[in-house]
């Protein structure tokens, strides 16, 4: 398995701002992306989100047109190939 890149998100993220996900840019690994999925508040619900995301160079963007729920995301981004990487973003 491949080093994926430190993910960095922008914090705090309030339920009406996009969650902004930043990194040294890797294409190979940005277009491995096969699944970002969150978990909400320890639920153990989980739902793939890599629809909503807009994927650039250096930088992931949820362009979902609905507000987050208020509390704590645990995102997990996988790439075939890569090793998981995991952010957690509180959403006030």
């Amino acid at each position: 398995m491949k080093v994926a890149p430190v993910i960095h998100a922008a914090s705090p993220v309030s339920y009406d701002s996009p969650v902004e996900f930043t990194f040294t840019d890797d294409p190979d690994w940005r277009n491995a992306i096969t699944s970002i999925t969150s978990t909400i508040n320890l639920n153990s619900t989980v739902k793939n989100y890599i629809s909503n995301f807009q994927k650039t160079v250096g930088k992931m963007v949820y362009m979902n047109g609905s507000y987050l729920v208020y509390g704590t995301h645990v995102w997990t981004i996988k790439a075939s190939g890569y090793e998981d990487v995991t952010v957690t973003v509180v959403v006030k």
